[in-house]
């Protein structure tokens, strides 16, 4: 994946907790405190945990990443990994996040807001815990 995923964040018990958890991840991923998450800004810090430095993501590294960000997600967040690797060859390249990011970017402006990364985490939600 090339990063990202976080971005993501998915599921965790309750609607409240996928939320809260998304706003948690998108305050701690927004290095520049502009409210917003641009591709670097995810990328920058996913690039730490990319260990070969493939430029793609195995789970392991997304494992490590959600460990270090927001543990409570770290299986949700594996698991989301898992649904956006559509080429299903165990890594997450960087045309897979592209579209994850722009997944998460309702307004098509090049920044995922917490509103936004909140509402993709809810409908990821019940994809990712139920298949």
């Amino acid at each position: 994946m090339s990063l990202i995923w976080v971005f993501v964040l998915l599921p965790t018990l309750t609607l409240a907790d996928t939320l809260s958890d998304a706003t948690a991840l998108h305050a701690k991923l927004d290095a520049n405190k502009d409210g917003a998450l641009s591709k670097d800004e995810i990328l920058t810090v996913m690039t730490k945990f990319d260990v070969n430095k493939d430029n793609a993501f195995t789970t392991t590294e997304l494992s490590n990443f959600a460990t270090a960000y927001i543990p409570s997600v770290t299986q949700s967040i594996v698991a989301w990994g898992r649904y956006v690797d559509t080429s299903k060859d165990g890594l997450i390249s960087r045309a897979e996040f592209d579209v994850a990011f722009n997944a998460m970017d309702g307004n098509k402006n090049g920044k995922v807001d917490s509103l936004e990364l909140g509402t993709y985490a809810a409908f990821m939600a019940p994809i990712i815990m139920f298949g």
